[in-house]
């Protein structure tokens, strides 16, 4: 609880609050991402279908697109309503892209908001599941939007 306190910059009582999940974000931290299915999280999806599974008890889809256009997981785009167990999700724009197009496979993401602008994820940048923070330069500038599942 300590680790993950300092590593937040929270209190430990409210990561005692969601021990389960950071328990488990512990036994993902550094897996390396790749296309090969496992008992280990392999791509952001992956990762986070598996969250919403062992930890919330609940079954969401592991692509970027079915989570995006999912009916149960309400969007907004304000940072400021983020809450622990939000999806996060992020795009790469492309210059030479027609606007309102999305971007290909590839330049999509889907991270786990934790608390104090902080977000677990399987990063293809990093190669592993690591937790960043929404206000890197690298992540805000991908940053689209947020969803709450219902």
């Amino acid at each position: 609880m300590e680790k993950y306190a300092s590593v937040l910059d929270t209190d430990p009582s409210l990561i005692e609050q969601s021990f389960t999940l950071y328990q488990f974000i512990e036994q993902q931290l550094n897996t390396p991402c790749s296309g090969t299915p496992g008992d280990h999280a392999t791509s952001d999806g992956e990762l986070t279908r598996q969250i919403f599974n062992r930890v919330y008890d609940r079954k969401i889809p592991a692509t970027y697109d079915d989570l995006r256009k999912s009916p149960l997981i309400p969007k907004f785009s304000s940072r400021s309503y983020l809450a622990e167990g939000d999806l996060i999700f992020f795009e790469e724009e492309d210059a030479d892209q027609p606007s309102g197009e999305h971007p290909q496979s590839g330049e999509q993401a889907v991270g786990i908001y934790l608390q104090n602008d902080r977000f677990v994820i399987c990063s293809e940048e990093a190669g592993a599941v690591v937790i960043n923070d929404l206000d890197s330069r690298y992540w805000s500038r991908r940053y689209k939007m947020a969803g709450r599942l219902k």
